[in-house]
């Protein structure tokens, strides 16, 4: 990827591209919910650590990692081809919806 046409990672914002293998890979960025170990440098990712979520839709089941920030900015950004922003993903599924928080749960 070029300097002069990097795209910025960001919780706004994803990232497309495809890997050396041609395979379509997307970038997001995420707060951890549990431990995780990052495939770049083989460290511990901690609970609450801003992270990177590296996706590979096209692949039976799909296939995800979770990367240190600058793992992710360092070795495997520098790797991909055909690199774009797209929006962010939603936080909710499709068909969910948020309650207020003066709202409760009724109980059925």
């Amino acid at each position: 990827m070029d300097d002069e046409n990097r795209v910025l990672l960001s919780r706004r914002q994803s990232l497309e591209a495809r890997n050396l293998e041609g395979e379509a890979v997307r970038l997001s960025v995420a707060i951890a919910k549990k431990l995780y170990r990052c495939p770049g440098c083989g460290g511990r990712i901690e609970v609450g650590a801003d992270h990177v979520i590296v996706r590979y839709p096209e692949s039976d089941p799909p296939f995800y990692q979770h990367w240190h920030r600058t793992c992710a900015l360092g070795d495997l950004i520098r790797s991909l081809r055909e690199v774009k922003a797209v929006a962010g993903e939603p936080a909710l599924s499709p068909g969910t919806r948020r309650r207020k928080a003066n709202q409760r749960r009724r109980r059925r």
